[in-house]
């Protein structure tokens, strides 16, 4: 309970769990823990839930709401690194709304991936309230596809939700698989002698 005091104000508390992709969707999250008692009874929830596949807890202080994006990272064996940006949250795997790109990336990739996926047009409209901050969401596009294109080990990678308000994003879950990298391009074609 040390780690709800230093917060100085709600935690969300996630469960890690094996087997466990969305966590929200298993009952693994819980929001706006406003005291130790809260985390405590939360805490003593996810152990009867998940029992012996609870890996451990993660305590963090709250985000404020904001739109609920995916950025993310997949391999394709013949194109590489491809990066993805959508809708995020509970909703991703339902509505399936995104746009991918290949690495590398530049900044104007990024911009166009904004309003590429369905979602897009409407979510960063400038007229849009509350507003979402566009550079910022770029911003994390384009570093989740320098980490990929600089890290091949990098398989998989979901930033899921980012959360995007008026004033900045911040991811608050990730999930990354790392495999070694091919050793061959399969786009080449051997010489035999």
């Amino acid at each position: 309970m040390a780690r709800f005091s230093r917060t100085g104000g709600p935690v969300a508390l996630k469960a890690v769990a094996d087997g466990v992709l969305h966590k929200a969707a298993a009952g693994g999250v819980r929001l706006g823990l406003g005291s130790a008692d809260a985390v405590r009874q939360a805490a003593e929830e996810f152990v009867d839930r998940f029992g012996a596949r609870l890996r451990g807890l993660l305590v963090q202080p709250m985000a404020s709401a904001g739109a609920e994006l995916l950025v993310g990272v997949t391999s394709d064996a013949v194109f590489g690194p491809l990066v993805a940006v959508g809708l995020g949250g509970t909703v991703t795997d339902l509505a399936l709304d995104r746009t991918h790109r290949l690495v590398p990336l530049s900044d104007a990739d990024a911009e166009e991936m904004l309003g590429e996926f369905r979602a897009g047009e409407k979510l960063f409209d400038p007229g849009r309230v509350p507003a979402v901050d566009r550079p910022a969401v770029r911003e994390v596009i384009v570093r989740v596809a320098r980490l990929a294109e600089l890290l091949p080990e990098v398989v998989e990678l979901d930033l899921n939700p980012v959360l995007a308000g008026p004033d900045g994003c911040v991811a608050v879950d990730a999930r990354i698989r790392v495999a070694p990298p091919p050793t061959d391009d399969p786009a080449l074609r051997a010489l035999r002698i």
